[in-house]
């Protein structure tokens, strides 16, 4: 399930996802065509092809890095809970 909303919690796009695809698959459909200055998400949406998207249409992403990922960034977003 993928959910996305605004700066003030309103749905702008919901996707319910085949449980076998990848959720990074699947976010790249829910967050196309989304009229957006920033993107909060967790290290399961951190690929080259989330990250290439949000670049090319002018989107700031916050999303911390995957351990395993060769170009890491300087992520200074909100601290994950862990739980």
């Amino acid at each position: 399930m993928h959910l996305v909303v605004n700066e003030y919690g309103m749905q702008m796009n919901f996707i319910i996802a085949n449980g076998p695809r990848a959720d990074c698959k699947e976010a790249m459909h829910s967050i196309e065509n989304i009229d957006a200055k920033l993107v909060f998400t967790n290290r399961a949406h951190y690929t080259n092809e989330i990250l290439s998207y949000l670049n090319q249409q002018n989107i700031s992403p916050v999303i911390p890095p995957k351990r395993n990922h060769l170009h890491q960034c300087d992520y200074k977003g909100f601290k994950e809970k862990r739980q």
